[in-house]
């Protein structure tokens, strides 16, 4: 953990923060403050990897603020931030459209083929959420490619459907088209965070 002059701020210390810095390419946040025996105002700095490293049975540094340091370690103003890609969002619209499909299909398929579609169709956008807020790029992508697989399940199961006369050739070319998206922007999203991950 750094030690570092930073400016007074008005009212007090407290308001730096939070704020992030970057130094020769390094992020760096402030998570304390403090004012030294020369009356020098000074601040703990701790990069992304120094604050994934704290946090579990070693507590919280001292001097650090414990309030700045959660809100960093775990953000949750991003938490929300996988709804803002395009993957997730045409993602869900696959799920409506299979809900919707499969509400038309055989009694007998209740517990089969449309409870396997639904499951499928349900699994692609929450692998992207859930990959997102695990906050680590490796973890992302993996759960990118298991909604791929997915993906590819509910392109299989409504084939099956279609050549089993559950939705007709016109629902069908309507779900194949959102799939079609949905695929392209799920493979894209994957082979940037793979990109990103490569050592």
């Amino acid at each position: 953990m750094e030690r570092a002059r930073v400016p007074r701020t008005v009212g007090g210390g407290s308001s730096v923060l939070g704020t992030g810095y970057s130094v020769l390419g390094t992020r760096y946040w402030v998570l304390g403050t403090g004012t030294g025996g020369g009356k020098r105002d000074f601040a703990f700095l701790m990069t992304v990897q120094e604050l994934r490293c704290f946090g579990g049975e070693g507590g919280i540094p001292q001097g650090i603020c414990a309030a700045a340091f959660m809100h960093l370690r775990w953000p949750m103003s991003t938490s929300k931030a996988y709804r803002d890609l395009d993957a997730w969002q045409v993602s869900m619209t696959v799920v409506e459209k299979t809900y919707a499909a499969t509400r038309r299909f055989p009694s007998e398929e209740r517990f089969g083929l449309a409870a396997q579609l639904r499951r499928a169709s349900v699994s692609m956008p929450a692998n992207v959420a859930e990959g997102w807020s695990r906050r680590s790029v490796r973890v992302h992508a993996n759960h990118v490619s298991i909604a791929l697989g997915s993906h590819a399940e509910v392109e299989t199961c409504f084939e099956i459907a279609s050549r089993l006369g559950y939705v007709s050739e016109q629902e069908l070319n309507d779900v194949a088209a959102t799939l079609d998206r949905a695929g392209r922007l799920l493979t894209g999203l994957f082979r940037a965070l793979a990109s990103r991950s490569a050592p």
